[in-house]
């Protein structure tokens, strides 16, 4: 018992002890902020802190920087800290006087922080870029914000109290005069507090965010009334506060009106021809937003700086009226993301050679046999069978044409289109282009656009010299891609498959008809001997250029030997002239054949059998045929006085790139090097039965030194020479070549080039691609040709896409040389950026020529609209960074001034346009619609005095201030208030300053 008892009051003598030499998880996040602010250079010491120069137009396009930290907040959450700072403005040394700063941010005393001067600075109201700035008037600045905005964001009073006691202890410990701010609740609500102090004062920054304000505050007489009762003097004047004020307008266009400003490319195939693909130099793709890309359009008035009696503006009445605001500028938003129909047509090409369908044979897909070989057997025979049996409902055997998805009446206007030559077709296209779109030929985008108002492109003759350089340099860069030539057969070819593919309903139905459509055609002309449009006569495949390009100079070298022969034998005769042997011309040994004994054995038979015959006379008459040139003053080794002959030689056939790859793969499989050496003896063996032909009495040496003189060394003493150590080697192949050929003239040999096989096979593989092949056949040229489009479209924006459109032209060239998948999706990405650029700037330039088309008539007004347009559209552009501190819609965003005001050229056609503004449609004006489809004046028959504009999208405030808070302390301070008002919410954040020293 006497145990237990003295352990129960040993229990109640333990108690708890508390160490305070613990650190709460609040003093390490004290520590935090200020090792951050030591680290960054802030604490003390630093007085360069929101000592800026400050200049209007520099603060318009101010852009920040910034760096940032994690801090440990309590247990389980985290803050990020970041340090935000203008880095295009330039910051005042110490030294310098504080007269070389703005007026509006000077006091009389230097006991105020510099954020607290900013507050009476006038320049940084509505502040683009930085929402902080904008509310509370400040430009560098310390921003502590959620690190993960799931689980760290600060949702309570309790929370935002402690981390604002936390950055006031960290404040006076480092002395950091920088602003402090906190984010509070959601992301979307951009709801700020914050502090700022020195040993002299305390400026506290307060934002409140709500769905609207009472009626009696929504005006400036409120808001100025509200004002004064948040400063809480009671002797404050009224007249001492300055007040600006920004009142934006929102165009809301109707949804009648939004499709006119819309590309109407995707109706290309209903309403417009194929000619109109290839006007101009280069064949065009389908191009521009595929639907209306402009979001939004901005028009900020602004009455700048003023005193508060000098504007009236209450519940009943106002004197805010925007065409009387001294200041004007606009803004625009734009849909990204938004697809363009060029870009479209691109990723459909790659799209459908990926999948299932880029699988399928074309000929297949027609229903045809894929083996061309007994498809081109059949059609040979055709006209010789006659039909097995008579139809009871079709005796005459009438061919009747099945269904197709192109019918035959459209197929021939694309194969004609795409046939005809560059001069006879741009003859033709006048025929069914409208003369408006001929008028409008060089505008962006208006190859079937026909009413639509386009930005109006110089013509090349009146282009500034830089423009052409510029132009100069990016067709360069392209016509070496390795691709094809603009307008060329091969473009076309390509640009019209594409469209096809990517336009026509029917797809890859559509796109196997027109190809099979080509081939046909290309053999058409093969077999009637009609050269390819643009093609020369002594066209050879190009290495240099795509496969497609290859293979179609391949068949045109075709057609051009087979020319020569029959325009030899037209005049020349018939073999059996034996005249024809006593002269050097040349004649191929095809001359000699009937031209129905095509086949190539039976021309290989008959040239055995001239062959025999010319080594019968060779060695009767001895005389010297072939003859092409003389070679003097060479004479044949062996007989000195007789003068050497070059000999006419056969054409060697000419190999496109594929050609030249499986004869680099037979040679590598071939075991030795003689084996390699052999196959390349035909044309060695052709070469000296032309030159014994020529020269008769020769020997190797003679043929040494005219085919590799190299071979052939001249000893400089004696002046005698010897074959190199190459040529009189043992088995020299070169030498039992020259054995074993006979004198015979290049006329009686066996051919090289056997046209009519290389033609066939050009053609018969053409007829068993797959539609991925065919699409990786195309793609080049095509990639090429959107490239050269968009050089030709973005002459009016050059200097906003310069270095992306040569970025653009460097990736196509490299994957026209790769063919990688890769670089082709790079390609496509930087044609896109540059599309949706220019489409942008349409979308604009064509709303403003539509309301004012008086701008047109102007050349000083039209300059002004260029330059104004393309600001706008530079303007749109914002990094991930500066959308993040903008603060979104709640935020200012970057404006253009306008020129004039609203009485100047361009004020009269925004005025113009926001008539049109669905708001402002009464129900009886139905024809609104019309007018605007047509591109007249938005506002004909209204008077300039009884023009209107729309209801307000948003009113903004800030008022300034500079007096003492209360009757006591003797010392001014800075104030300022800023309010946001809309019909969706209402914001006000103020910025009040306490002087903290006791007097």
């Amino acid at each position: 018992m006497t145990s237990s008892s003295e352990g129960a009051i040993n229990d109640e003598e333990v108690f708890e002890i508390n160490d305070f030499t613990v650190v709460t998880a609040l003093e390490s996040f004290i520590v935090g902020i200020e090792a951050t602010v030591y680290s960054w250079g802030l604490g003390k010491g630093s007085c360069s802190g929101n000592r800026f120069s400050l200049n209007r137009n520099v603060i318009a396009s101010c852009k920040w920087d910034s760096k940032c930290a994690k801090l440990v907040f309590g247990d389980n959450n985290a803050l990020n800290l970041a340090y935000f700072w203008p880095r295009n403005l330039n910051r005042l040394d110490d030294e310098r006087d504080s007269q070389d700063a703005p007026s509006s941010t000077t006091t009389d005393g230097d006991y105020l922080t510099s954020a607290a001067k900013l507050l009476l600075a006038t320049e940084l109201d509505f502040c683009p870029g930085s929402i902080i700035s904008s509310q509370f008037g400040v430009l560098e600045f310390l921003l502590l914000t959620p690190f993960d905005w799931s689980s760290d964001k600060v949702v309570n009073e309790n929370q935002l109290q402690t981390i604002l006691s936390a950055v006031n202890v960290a404040l006076c410990t480092t002395e950091c005069e920088l602003p402090v701010f906190v984010q509070y609740g959601d992301v979307d609500r951009q709801l700020y507090f914050g502090v700022c102090q020195n040993h002299s004062v305390r400026t506290h920054f307060e934002s409140v965010h709500l769905r609207r304000l009472q009626p009696a505050h929504s005006h400036l007489s409120g808001l100025l009334e509200m004002f004064t009762d948040k400063v809480n003097c009671e002797l404050i004047d009224t007249n001492a506060v300055r007040v600006s004020i920004q009142v934006d307008y929102k165009l809301k266009e109707s949804l009648d009106v939004i499709p006119h400003f819309s590309s109407t490319y995707a109706q290309m195939n209903q309403t417009s021809t194929p000619n109109e693909l290839f006007i101009g130099n280069t064949p065009r793709l389908p191009f521009g937003a595929a639907s209306d890309i402009l979001d939004v359009f901005y028009l900020h008035t602004m009455w700048p700086n003023m005193r508060q009696e000098t504007v009236n503006e209450n519940d009943v009445y106002s004197d805010l009226d925007p065409l009387t605001a001294p200041f004007w500028t606009a803004s625009a938003s734009f849909q990204e993301g938004s697809p363009c129909l060029m870009n479209l047509s691109l990723k459909t090409l790659l799209d459908t050679a990926n999948g299932m369908e880029g699988k399928l044979h074309l000929s297949g897909i027609l229903g045809v046999a894929a083996d061309g070989e007994a498809l081109s057997a059949q059609a040979a025979l055709s006209s010789l069978v006659q039909p097995r049996s008579i139809s009871i409902t079709n005796p005459a055997g009438v061919v009747v044409e099945e269904s197709t998805a192109i019918p035959a009446s459209e197929m021939s206007r694309w194969i004609n289109a795409i046939f005809t030559e560059g001069e006879r077709h741009e003859e033709a296209s006048t025929v069914s282009v409208s003369k408006r779109t001929i008028e409008h030929i060089s505008f962006p985008g208006e190859v079937v656009k026909e009413k639509s108002p386009i930005p109006p492109k110089t013509p090349e003759s009146e282009e500034p010299d830089d423009l052409k350089r510029v132009r100069k340099k990016y067709t360069i860069l392209l016509e070496h891609s390795k691709a094809s030539p603009f307008n060329s057969l091969a473009s076309r070819i390509a640009t019209a498959l594409a469209y096809i593919l990517c336009h026509h309903e029917a797809g890859t139905n559509a796109f196997a008809q027109l190809w099979s459509a080509i081939v046909k055609e290309l053999r058409k002309r093969w077999e009637n001997g009609d050269s390819l449009p643009g093609m020369e006569t002594d066209t050879v495949p190009d290495l240099s250029m795509s496969l497609l390009q290859q293979k179609l100079q391949m068949l045109q070298s075709c057609i051009n030997a087979r020319a020569r022969q029959h325009q030899m034998l037209d005049q020349k005769g018939s073999f059996s002239d034996a005249s024809l042997f006593s002269n050097d011309d040349f004649y191929d040994a095809k001359e000699w054949l009937s031209e129905e004994d095509s086949d190539a054995d039976a021309s290989d038979r008959a040239s055995d059998k001239l062959t025999d015959k010319s080594e019968k006379v060779s060695s009767k008459t001895a005389q010297p045929k072939g003859r092409l040139a003389s070679l003097a003053p060479l004479c044949l080794l062996n007989e000195p006085d007789v003068t050497m002959y070059e000999p006419i030689t056969q054409e060697r056939c000419p190999m496109t790139e594929d050609m030249l790859e499986r004869h680099v793969d037979t040679l590598s499989s071939l075991g030795s090097a003689e084996a390699r050496a052999k196959v390349h003896l035909d044309s060695l063996l052709s070469d000296m039965q032309s030159f014994k032909a020529a020269n008769p009495g020769c020997v190797f040496e003679d043929f040494v030194r005219w085919h590799s003189p190299r071979d052939y060394v001249v000893d400089e003493t004696t002046g005698k020479g010897s074959l190199s150590s190459r040529m009189s080697g043992e088995n020299n192949a070169w030498m039992e070549t020259w054995s074993e050929a006979m004198p015979i003239p290049v006329v009686l040999q066996k051919r090289l080039f056997n046209e009519t096989k290389e033609a066939e096979t050009v053609l018969q593989e053409f007829n068993r691609v797959t539609v991925a092949d065919l699409v990786h056949l195309i793609l080049p040229v095509v990639l090429n040709c959107a490239a050269m489009q968009l050089v030709d479209e973005c002459k009016p924006i050059v200097s906003l896409i310069g270095e992306k459109l040569e970025e653009a032209c460097e990736k196509v060239s490299r994957y026209s040389r790769s063919q990688h998948p890769e670089d082709c999706l790079d390609a496509l990405r930087e044609l896109l950026i540059i599309e949706s650029t220019i489409a942008k700037y349409n979308s604009l330039w064509t709303r403003f020529i539509a309301a004012d088309d008086s701008l047109e008539g102007s050349e000083v007004a039209l300059s002004q609209l260029t330059a104004f347009v393309r600001s706008l559209v530079l303007l749109s552009k914002r990094d991930p960074q500066e959308n993040a501190l903008s603060g979104g819609n709640s935020g200012n965003v970057r404006s253009v001034p306008v020129d004039g005001g609203a009485d100047g050229p361009l004020g009269m056609a925004i005025r113009k346009l926001f008539a049109t503004d669905v708001r402002l449609r009464d129900d009886e004006s139905s024809f609104l619609k019309q007018r605007i489809s047509e591109g007249k004046k938005a506002i004909a028959g209204r008077s300039m005095t009884d023009q209107r504009m729309p209801p307000f999208h948003r009113r903004q405030y800030v008022f300034h201030w500079l007096g003492s808070r209360r009757g006591s302390a003797p010392r001014a301070t800075p104030h300022r208030m800023y309010a946001s008002l809309s019909r969706k919410e209402a914001r006000l954040c103020v910025a009040l300053t306490d002087d903290i020293v006791f007097h």
